[in-house]
């Protein structure tokens, strides 16, 4: 089972309704929900950050503009396409 250390926040009236009404809408206690936006919150800051690597990285190293063989596969495959 996983350790879980009560804290004390401090919310203003409206959004502590609105997280009461989104708790019972899904049917889950206001702790699990604040518990599930924060998991969000640093998901969100991990996929950020790998963003900036890959952009950093083809910053760094831009993808080489396609060769002739491969713009002509692709004009191929655009003309198979029955649209």
């Amino acid at each position: 089972m996983v350790m879980r250390t009560q804290v004390l926040i401090q919310l203003d009236d409206d959004l502590l309704a609105q997280l009461d009404e989104r708790a019972g809408a899904e049917g889950v206690s206001r702790s699990e929900l604040i518990r599930r936006a924060a998991r969000a919150l640093m998901a969100s800051d991990a996929e950020a950050a790998l963003d900036r690597a890959i952009a950093d990285g083809y910053r760094r190293h831009p993808a080489s503009p396609p060769g002739p063989d491969v713009v002509a596969a692709a004009a191929a495959s655009i003309d198979e396409e029955p649209w």
